[in-house]
């Protein structure tokens, strides 16, 4: 089931939101970030702001996520929600807010990586992010992340701190990641909170959509391949709470993040090695590549075919 509505929106106010549930105050609940100008202080239009929220049986903490996102008062918001066919009340709630919500569909998909890809396809903005389905936005994060991706122009992707909080909402810590450098990235997994990260539609139609073998850390994966073609930058702010649970993934221990992000930076090892040696060697590099490109596009229809036969590959493409 899917219900598609107005593609790019002013977020409402509190007021035009259902009310929320019995005992709930504070944020996002019974307070709203302050309602954005149509355009900056400098006068310039905020770009389109697209987020994106996989959901699956979080029916307990997706209506304050959803809040958390639709009371940021950004001027030019497209929000998408995709839920994996959740049976525990998920879309009712998701339904109780659709007039506010881009598009949603509700539907049995491959997991997390293949529900965010599936909304991304969906999206539009100059300006991307995830928001999963049991982690907040702080109040006025969309626009102060807008703002630094303005500010920043040559930035792939901008980053903030993050709360980690409970399953009542507790914060529990707050976790600084490092500035940026690039040589530490490719070392190791990248120090950056998803909730609190926001990237460009063009470091996205570079290095997208999420591969969908990972799990678990697929934004360490796509934050990686964004860091080996652009810059990114730290703002020492705190953009999101990330929720810590019984129920979450994260939750169920390190071994399957820990292969994960080995397999990972392996493949991204990998991949600078041939890059080093096509920077220290170009000219022999570059003939190689070309002489393996032309044999490729010279070998006729029916070699190609035994190749891949004998490789194992299926040749039903061609």
């Amino acid at each position: 089931m899917a219900r598609l509505s107005k593609k790019i929106m002013r977020c409402p106010t509190l007021s035009e939101l259902p009310s929320p549930p019995s005992g709930k105050a504070g944020w996002p609940w019974t307070e709203e970030a302050p309602q954005l100008a149509s355009v900056t202080s400098c006068g310039r239009a905020w770009p389109t702001l697209s987020i994106v929220t996989p959901s699956f049986n979080q029916g307990q903490f997706i209506e304050e996520t959803i809040r958390s996102v639709l009371l940021q008062g950004y001027p030019n918001l497209e929000y998408v929600v995709v839920d994996g066919g959740s049976t525990d009340g998920s879309v009712d709630i998701i339904r109780a807010y659709a007039p506010w919500i881009s598009y949603w569909v509700s539907e049995r998909d491959a997991g997390q990586t293949d529900g965010l890809n599936k909304g991304f396809a969906r999206s539009h903005g100059d300006i991307m992010t995830w928001l999963n389905s049991d982690d907040l936005y702080t109040p006025g994060a969309v626009g102060r992340a807008a703002l630094a991706c303005l500010a920043h122009p040559r930035a792939g992707l901008v980053y903030a701190n993050c709360d980690l909080i409970d399953g009542q909402g507790q914060v529990m810590e707050r976790i600084f990641p490092r500035p940026f450098n690039r040589a530490d990235v490719l070392r190791v997994a990248p120090p950056i909170t998803q909730p609190a990260s926001f990237f460009r539609r063009s470091a996205w139609n570079r290095v997208g959509p999420l591969q969908i073998e990972y799990q678990y850390c697929m934004d360490i994966d796509f934050f990686v391949s964004i860091a080996e073609r652009f810059d990114m930058t730290y703002v020492p702010d705190v953009w999101a709470r990330f929720r810590l649970h019984e129920t979450s993934k994260t939750f169920g221990g390190p071994d399957p993040f820990t292969r994960e992000v080995a397999q990972i930076m392996r493949e991204h090892h990998r991949r600078w090695r041939l890059i080093r040696l096509a920077l220290s060697r170009p000219r022999a590099y570059m003939t190689a590549s070309m002489l393996v490109f032309l044999a490729a596009r010279m070998l006729p229809l029916g070699w190609t075919q035994r190749i891949n036969r004998a490789r194992g590959l299926s040749t039903a493409s061609g």
